[in-house]
Parts: structure tokens; sequence; C-alpha cells
């Protein structure tokens, strides 16, 4: 009844202030292509209102639209909807012209949040570090904290898409040791929430100190591995440096653990997986700046 009314109002004020006479192509509300449409052979003849778009509960969606010389002359349309992480788009295509209406997905509705959320730091030169970190899922954005190691974070970077990744801090000194972090964020009441933190990552700006080089890289030597309900199986993982004749970072070559689905593995700080129930997880092993290997693991 809401929408009729509104219909209505809105053709009510158009014919208020139009002369009938005024034949104008209907506003295009959104960015697309212009197309002639020749499915309504009629609707070129009249000058019409943008259109009221109609969102149903099943996530369908119409667009109305009513003439401004006759309000009896409505069509109703339904339109093409697509939708990705954020957004629900309608599209419908009507007297030669192509009308989208964006709408925010419900928080409600975006689905759980899949994925680990682990930073790797690299040396960007001598005086600038490299941020990257691997992907989550129905997130808003990421972002990035930074300061020397034994001081505070503080944000460094925003990245305002879930599909950018990376950042570049610059105006290090080298040989120093600076830590970093990443969150991932939800818009929810046009404030950010905080929905994930990674962990911690330590790292040396160029690579290198007098004593400590940076991790080059960590291998598990298995990509995959299948258990049963109830199985365990301990990684073990090799771990090579930057610069082998210098030392890794105090507590350097403990690695830590991490698992994308504590309900299908779990693991532990000693790195012995255990099998939950069916289904597949990524088990990832962590050295200090974040080089990381992972597993995939089957649970039967």
């Amino acid at each position: 009844m809401k929408m009729w009314l509104s219909i209505i109002a809105a053709a009510a004020v158009a014919m208020a202030m139009m002369p009938a006479a005024v034949f104008a192509d209907p506003v295009q509300t959104g960015a697309g292509p212009v197309r002639t449409d020749a499915s309504d052979t009629h609707a070129h003849q009249h000058a019409w209102c943008d259109p009221v778009w109609n969102w149903a509960d099943d996530g369908t969606c119409t667009a109305t639209f009513v003439c401004k010389d006759d309000c009896s002359q409505i069509v109703t349309l339904q339109a093409a909807v697509t939708r990705t992480a954020l957004n629900a788009s309608a599209t419908v295509e009507f007297n030669g012209r192509t009308y989208v209406c964006n709408t925010p997905v419900n928080p409600a509705e975006r689905g759980d949040i899949e994925g680990a959320l682990v930073p790797k730091v690299s040396a960007k030169g001598r005086t600038a570090q490299k941020i990257t970190w691997t992907p989550l899922s129905n997130i808003d954005g990421y972002l990035v904290y930074a300061g020397r190691a034994g001081k505070s974070l503080k944000l460094a970077a925003e990245r305002a898409s879930f599909q950018t990744r990376s950042c570049t801090v610059k105006g290090l000194k080298t040989g120093k040791v600076y830590q970093y972090r990443v969150a991932a964020y939800r818009n929810v009441g046009g404030e950010k929430q905080i929905v994930r933190k990674s962990v911690t990552a330590y790292a040396i700006a160029g690579g290198k100190s007098s004593k400590y080089t940076d991790v080059k890289s960590v291998c598990t030597g298995k990509h995959t591995l299948s258990l049963k309900q109830g199985g365990t199986y301990t990684v073990h993982a090799t771990v090579k440096k930057v610069y082998g004749g210098l030392a890794y970072l105090p507590n350097a070559s403990r690695l830590r653990y991490l698992s994308c689905n504590e309900a299908v593995a779990t693991v532990s700080k000693s790195g012995t997986i255990t099998a939950k129930s069916s289904g597949t997880a990524a088990v990832y092993v962590i050295g200090i700046n974040g080089a990381s290997d992972r597993i995939r693991v089957t649970v039967r």
C-alpha cells in the first residue's frame, strides 16, 4: 500500500510541475549503457517519472514507472538482481534507458567471515617495508597498524576494499625492528566494526641488523592432509633465513599455528592438528615476520 501511495504522490507532483506538452526522457538513475527497448512500443509516447523501487523479502525487486502526464499509465517491471558481499544491484531497461538501484546488503544476510588473516612483512629497500595479507570474505576493508617493536601500534593505513591487500610503510630506520597487525572490519550503522585481527608480525628494516635477520620462507613439507574425526598430526616445518650468517630474531624459531576453521580442525601451539568434524580447513604455519605455509586438512 505504501509503495502505491508513493507512486501516486510522485505522479501528482510531476503533473503539477510539468506542462502536459513536455515529452522528456526519464532521468537515468545509475550508470549503464543506454539501449533501445523495443518491448513496449508505446513507452516512447510518454514522459515518465523516475522509477519507484520495491525490494521484496525474498531478495527480488521491481521498478514501477508512472507517466508524468497521466497517472493512470503505470508500468511495473521485474528487475534483474545481482549481488556481491556488500551490495545488491537491481537493473531494468525501459523507454530506451537502463536504470540501476544499488542497496547495501543487510549485515545479518552477508554470511560468515571465511579465511585466515595472515600478514607478511618484507623489506622494500633499506628504509621501507611492504605488508601484504591473506584475504577474508564478507568484509568491507582492512586497517593496518604499525610501530617500533616494544612500543604501541598506531594506524598506518586503511584499505576500504576487501580486494586491496597491501601497503608500504616508508621512512624507517635501517636495522630496527618494526611490528605490524592487520584488522578486518565491516561497516555497521555508519561505523567500522572490527571483526577479525591478525597475529602480530615482526620484521627488520632492510631485512637484517648487525646480529639478526628476517625469515625468508617457511615450508611444511606436506600441503594436503586427510584425517578421520579424532585423528591427530604434528606439523614438522623448516624455516630459512634471508641472510644465512645471522641469527633469527629472539623467539623467531617458535612458529605460530592458525586454523581457518576450528570447527573442522584445531591446531595447538606446538603444531598438533586435531580433526574435529567432517569438512575442510586450512592450517597456517607462520614465521615471526608472517612468512608462512599452509596445509589443507580434510576430515572424513
